[in-house]
């Protein structure tokens, strides 16, 4: 069977994709220009992302749910939500309380400098999540309309 993905589909799919890129790029330049934010908020928020949420959350994620609590954790749909919002929450405010009484200790005169944080933050999140989604979407839907791609 022939499977074809919508033109109107493909084309939210740009549209995502653009979208996820350059709402954060225009709040950089947005902060930068309006509040005068230091651009270092921006790519510490980007970078604890990475490092707190994609690297040592995830670390803890393969060790407890790979364990006997980890098994009993996944059979329950109420204590796998707890534990995914607990562990979230855990490591971003981890990771927040640690950028800014550390790294953007300067920066803290300007209350405006935890908007450009958080646009950096979440503008990581929403490009790793979002966007290679989209683009993987996107080129596997033109595959399908092409009738290169496997069914």
């Amino acid at each position: 069977m022939n499977y074809t993905v919508p033109t109107i589909s493909i084309v939210f799919m740009a549209i995502s994709i653009l979208a996820s890129v350059a709402i954060p790029a225009a709040l950089y330049v947005f902060f930068r220009r309006k509040y005068g934010c230091a651009h270092i908020s921006f790519w510490v928020g980007c970078a604890v992302m990475l490092v707190f949420a994609f690297i040592l959350e995830q670390l803890v994620h393969s060790v407890i749910l790979n364990s006997a609590a980890g098994a009993a954790i996944k059979a329950n749909i109420w204590l796998y939500g707890a534990y995914g919002g607990l562990m979230a929450g855990l490591f971003e405010e981890s990771g927040r309380l640690f950028a800014f009484s550390t790294l953007l200790k300067k920066q803290r005169g300007n209350d405006h400098n935890a908007l450009m944080y958080g646009a950096g933050h979440g503008g990581c999140e929403v490009v790793c999540l979002l966007t290679f989604t989209m683009i993987n979407n996107l080129i596997y839907s033109i595959m399908l309309n092409n009738g290169q791609a496997a069914t």
